[in-house]
Parts: structure tokens; C-alpha cells; sequence
């Protein structure tokens, strides 16, 4: 579990750092994403929606490359 969490606390870190060097305010940023996808229980759903296809792909490409190894 510490694993996952440490990747997903440096992937942050690493947007972070590019939002400011584009030149926005990252915790401003990461604030516009939580609202845009959980702000309401209506955008729960629809976020599950979108990113259903992203996680079907990512399986069915994990799964060959596992296999492969």
C-alpha cells in the first residue's frame, strides 16, 4: 500500500511542479479537478463514465503484459 501511494504522491508532485511552471497555482489546479469530478453527487457518476473505457484499456493491456513476462 505504501508503494501506490508514495507513485501517486510524485506523480502529483511532478504536475504540480509543471502547472507552476506554466505558470498556475498547482493547489488551485488540483482543486478545479476534485470539483469538476466529485463537486456534486450528479459528476460522480459521469467521472465513473468517463474513465471506465481508460481503465478497461489499461486492464486488458496489463493483463498481455503480465502474461508475457
Amino acid at each position: 500500500m505504501v508503494i501506490p501511494a508514495g507513485a501517486l504522491l510524485a506523480a502529483m508532485a511532478v504536475f504540480g511542479i509543471f502547472c507552476g511552471i506554466a505558470g498556475a497555482n498547482p493547489f488551485g489546479v488540483y482543486a478545479s479537478i476534485r470539483k469538476a469530478a466529485f463537486g456534486s453527487l450528479v459528476f460522480v457518476p459521469n467521472t465513473l463514465v468517463h474513465a471506465a473505457p481508460i481503465m478497461l484499456c489499461a486492464l486488458c493491456t496489463a493483463i498481455p503484459m503480465r502474461s508475457a513476462w
